[in-house]
């Protein structure tokens, strides 16, 4: 497969001012959204769109994949770091996510309902280290509580200024998850189970 969108093409102005207009034009568009009117929105030529993405279906799959390549290298270099705490890595997670927010933000409305929990998970190493859920479910719900955390943010378009306070608040979430999540496993009903999460999570935003 034809990766379309890499680090080098983004940097190039011409393509990155091609790609804001069909990001906007998509988002303008979305309802009863076809080429010939995202292409007229974006006041580009059907080949140059087609340059860019393989179709109007591929373009949020593509941008999830960019993301999740450069979200990747950022946190997988820093995680080489031995001595590098995990509230660094979270924070340098969180800039990551504000510097890229126009793209977090339409992948939030149109990308895989996990593609945040997916870039959340590349610190599962470090994670599991401090946190000491080995139970896949339990890291999943612990994941998942970060992940909202993090869409909640959004309301405030991922403004930077908030990092240091959010990052206290992952970090409390990280500092209790073996004791706040370990009790869940004694729930054998799914229902209930998903019951006691959706309460856990009320309280933690």
């Amino acid at each position: 497969m034809t990766i379309r969108l890499t680090e080098k093409r983004m940097q190039d102005k011409r393509f990155h001012s091609t790609e804001e207009s069909i990001l906007i034009s998509y988002c303008k568009v979305k309802d009863g959204l076809s080429p010939s009117r995202l292409i007229s929105s974006a006041r580009i030529s059907r080949s140059t769109f087609y340059r860019h993405h393989k179709s109007i279906d591929q373009i949020a799959p593509d941008y999830e994949s960019y993301i999740y390549r450069k979200a990747n290298a950022t946190i997988t270099r820093l995680l080489k770091i031995k001595c590098l705490r995990l509230r660094t890595i979270y924070e340098r997670l969180l800039f990551f996510i504000s510097a890229n927010s126009i793209i977090i933000s339409f992948l939030l409305d149109v990308g895989s309902p996990d593609f945040l929990d997916r870039i959340i998970l590349i610190l599962e190493p470090k994670i599991i280290s401090i946190t000491k859920l080995k139970n896949r479910e339990l890291l999943l719900i612990y994941v998942d509580e970060i992940s909202s955390l993090i869409k909640t943010w959004r309301s405030t378009n991922f403004d930077s200024r908030l990092i240091p306070d959010l990052t206290n608040k992952i970090m409390h979430l990280t500092a209790t998850a073996n004791d706040r999540l370990s009790p869940l496993l004694r729930y054998d009903s799914p229902d209930i189970l998903q019951l006691v999460i959706s309460e856990s999570r009320q309280n933690v935003l």
